[in-house]
């Protein structure tokens, strides 16, 4: 059996997943509250800060990239994988009425052109830098 632990946001961020992972070292993987990249930035100084791997030593994490644009899903995926990460996910299943309204989330699988326009973005990069696989709960992963 694999144990992964899913982000609360504003409570589990790094200080909190190192005091967790000190305690409980079974965990597989950890994944981070969400990464909202805009058309400003990939990511925030908080999120950046969170996400840093001296912020996050021996811990199995997955950044997690909350967002309905292709252009900036990839932006805030370079980042990560400058800083070394080699998945990132993209959550399709968050029912927050706050995400789902602006077509995020599992608001992102009701728009199937949308989405469909969205992996097609991925496909006309030559060459396609994240190798899709699919895991549990309708998430789709990329290693990076």
């Amino acid at each position: 059996m694999k144990f992964y632990f899913a982000p609360m946001e504003g409570i589990t961020g790094y200080v909190f997943r190192n005091a967790h992972h000190a305690c409980f070292p079974s965990v597989d993987r950890y994944y981070t509250p969400f990464i909202s990249p805009n058309q400003n930035r990939p990511m925030s100084p908080k999120e950046k800060r969170d996400v840093l791997p001296e912020n996050n030593r021996n811990i199995p994490l997955i950044p997690q990239i909350l967002t309905n644009n292709a252009t900036q899903f990839l932006q805030a995926a370079k980042v990560l994988a400058d800083m070394g990460y080699e998945e990132v996910n993209l959550n399709l299943g968050c029912p927050s009425a706050t995400v789902v309204t602006k077509g995020k989330g599992a608001g992102f699988l009701g728009e199937k052109e949308k989405l469909r326009a969205f992996w097609m973005k991925f496909m006309n990069i030559p060459p396609f830098p994240f190798p899709l696989k699919q895991d549990w709960a309708c998430v789709t992963l990329w290693k990076l």
